[in-house]
């Protein structure tokens, strides 16, 4: 009975977001067995990386990280009505799209976005995933990707980070220990482009785990310029959605809520997407 007010709750919640119940029929997990069971997955091992084949996409992935974890990565931006793909609805990516990813990690949806559109500048903070997502860009000759090895946020400054080889998506700032950890640049979203000269953006997607507000607070300038459509992760904190909502309101944007996850402490809202009229 609890567990049926607790969705019932959720529904209403959605209701007065503005976000279709629907997505409480649509499971990740069941999407992602549905998409193994009819992909077929190849690997093989070299000295410190994997080549993993899934589909017809290339990736590489360190030997001790999570298989399981990549899977989901590629099920995500595969299955065309998964809660947590980038390219939906009010957000596709269009020829010539100039797209900024942020956390671009194994580069699954940087492929994408080059495939779609035009330039994308995938930023990611991991120097070993960085690395690897560099050697694939090269070997699938997509010229128009730039890969950036830095962190977003709202203050300029340097950190220590340290790459988790075992889930490479949880590679996170540290501080105390710092064996094993290297320096990092944090800069601005606005800042970023600046540097790179951009005439226009044209679309952000950002899964940064739990800094996703942080990076969009950092593109004030590039938001009211450009008017980006924007598709980010919103589940990694409970009040992100109802926040970022609020926070793009006021530049003239439409919200859509997308997916909803259970945490165990709550329902949360998979993904938020934004654009503009």
């Amino acid at each position: 009975m609890n567990r049926v007010m607790t969705w019932c709750r959720a529904a209403w919640r959605l209701v007065q977001a503005g976000i279709s119940p629907v997505w409480l029929f649509r499971s990740c997990a069941r999407m992602q067995a549905t998409y193994e069971r009819s992909t077929p997955i190849t690997i093989v091992q070299e000295a410190g990386d994997c080549r993993v084949t899934i589909g017809q996409d290339r990736f590489l992935w360190p030997n001790q990280g999570q298989l399981e974890e990549l899977v989901q990565i590629a099920a995500e931006q595969s299955v065309g009505n998964h809660p947590h793909r980038y390219c939906w609805g009010p957000t596709p990516i269009c020829r010539g799209d100039v797209v900024v990813d942020v956390g671009a990690c194994e580069g699954a949806f940087t492929r994408l976005a080059a495939r779609l559109g035009g330039g994308v500048y995938a930023i990611e903070p991991s120097r070993d995933m960085a690395c690897r997502l560099r050697e694939l860009v090269g070997e699938e000759h997509l010229e128009s990707v730039k890969v950036v090895e830095a962190m977003v946020g709202t203050e300029q400054r340097t950190v220590w980070f340290r790459d988790d080889a075992g889930r490479p998506g949880m590679s996170h700032p540290v501080s105390g220990d710092l064996e094993g950890a290297y320096r990092v640049d944090v800069k601005s979203l606005d800042q970023l482009v600046d540097e790179w000269k951009c005439a226009r953006v044209d679309f952000i997607k950002c899964d940064a785990e739990g800094a996703d507000l942080d990076v969009l607070k950092s593109a004030g300038k590039t938001l009211r310029l450009y008017a980006p459509k924007i598709a980010v992760c919103t589940y990694h904190v409970a009040s992100h959605f109802d926040e970022i909502r609020s926070y793009l309101q006021p530049f003239g944007y439409r919200i859509r809520g997308k997916g909803l996850i259970n945490t165990g402490s709550g329902i949360r809202v998979v993904m938020l997407h934004a654009c503009r009229a």
